[in-house]
């Protein structure tokens, strides 16, 4: 009789090799979840550390200044507006990306500042919205009209908008900030544009509503909220990505911000 030898280094079979795929996938995919969660989460946390940074150096900005002080910096242009920074300490502030004025779309009209003026407002209308000549502006692309159409949407009638320009580097259409108030000065809003921090862009509207009878009042002679938005498309079509308000306290009280 003749014995059969087994054959100690056959391979797997298919059906080994298939359990054994699936056991693999089964232990990897909570793995592979996991990592994923982890990086969103990562970086959902450093654009909150980054919107928390802007919105406590804007509002640090004003900590020393009366509600009547910023409104008259805005209404006279002056130097508080024609600095690198405006009120605050965030990168770029208030100012937007070179690149994204090299070149301008051809249905955009550009009314360029007087010669020799480092800051002057800039009278600027654009193709698909009909504004007051108080409320015209520059924007950079198709898309960013619906932001600022959104942004002047109600108070056109009755707010007036003044988009300052920057003359620096032969440039005279980059705006640095936007504003408006009421005509009896009672509320004040600024806009910032393309604020740059830790990697992240976000736009900015800051709203200023005086909460005393003047500024000679001890506490809250103004309160400040500020919106935040991460995109064109968050202030057309959704909430804003962080908000933040605070009282600030009488300008004898320099640097404090209650909050």
């Amino acid at each position: 009789m003749v014995m059969k030898k087994d054959n100690k280094n056959k391979g797997f079979t298919l059906i080994e090799i298939v359990v054994a795929i699936a056991v693999l996938a089964i232990a990897i995919t909570p793995i592979l979840t996991s990592f994923v969660t982890s990086a969103k989460l990562n970086v959902k946390s450093q654009k909150l550390m980054a919107a928390t940074n802007i919105e406590q150096s804007i509002m640090e900005g004003f900590a020393d200044k009366t509600y009547t002080e910023v409104l008259n910096i805005c209404k006279k242009n002056g130097a508080g507006l024609s600095g690198k920074y405006i009120f605050s300490t965030v990168s770029n502030n208030g100012y937007n990306d070179s690149a994204a004025w090299e070149s301008k779309p051809a249905d955009f009209t550009e009314l360029t500042a007087k010669a020799g003026a480092t800051n002057t407002p800039a009278k600027i209308s654009y193709a698909g919205f009909t504004a007051q000549p108080t409320n015209q502006i520059y924007v950079p692309d198709s898309d960013s009209s619906k932001v600022y159409a959104a942004f002047l949407d109600g108070i056109q009638d009755y707010f007036g908008l003044e988009m300052y320009t920057n003359k620096s580097a032969g440039k005279t259409d980059i705006p640095l900030i936007g504003w408006w108030t009421d005509s009896k000065e009672t509320v004040l809003a600024m806009y910032y544009q393309n604020v740059s921090e830790g990697g992240f862009k976000f736009d900015a509207i800051v709203v200023f509503v005086p909460g005393a009878a003047s500024d000679d009042d001890v506490y809250y002679p103004y309160y400040v909220n500020i919106y935040l938005y991460s995109g064109v498309k968050d202030m057309y079509y959704d909430k804003p990505f962080m908000t933040y308000s605070s009282g600030i306290k009488n300008v004898s009280q320099k640097g404090s911000v209650e909050r």
